[in-house]
C-alpha cells in the first residue's frame, strides 16, 4: 500500500512505458530510426519530460528504488531493440495491474 501513496501519475506512466514500450507508436517509431538512451522513448511518449532530465531521472530512480523497474538508466546508449525492452519487474507489473482500471484496463 505503500506505493500507492507514493506513485504519482507520473510515476506510473513512466512505469506503463517501460512495462510495454513498443504498445506505444511513438516510441516505436524512436526505436526503428535511432540509437540511444532510453531518455528518447520517455520523450517520445510522456510529452511533459522533454527537456526535463532531472524529473526523469528523479522518477525512473523511484521506481528502480521501490523495485517496480529494473535496468532502466536513461543515459546508457543501445540499439533500437534495446529500447524496447520491458524494464518492469514482476512486482511493477502486478503494481499496474492493482492499480488499473478494471473495464478498461488503463493506468490513472
Amino acid at each position: 500500500m505503500q506505493f500507492v501513496e507514493r506513485v504519482t501519475p507520473l510515476h506510473a506512466a513512466v512505469l506503463n512505458l517501460f512495462d510495454n514500450p513498443q504498445a506505444n507508436e511513438g516510441v516505436r517509431k524512436v526505436a526503428s530510426t535511432s540509437m540511444g538512451g532510453l531518455s528518447l522513448i520517455v520523450e517520445a511518449a510522456i510529452p511533459e519530460l522533454k527537456g526535463n532530465p532531472a524529473i526523469a531521472d528523479r522518477v525512473v530512480t523511484d521506481l528502480e528504488a521501490m523495485g517496480l523497474l529494473s535496468g532502466a538508466s536513461l543515459h546508457v546508449t543501445m540499439s533500437g531493440s534495446g529500447l524496447l525492452t520491458q524494464r518492469s519487474t514482476p512486482l511493477g507489473r502486478s503494481f499496474l495491474q492493482f492499480i488499473a482500471d478494471p473495464e478498461t484496463g488503463s493506468i490513472p
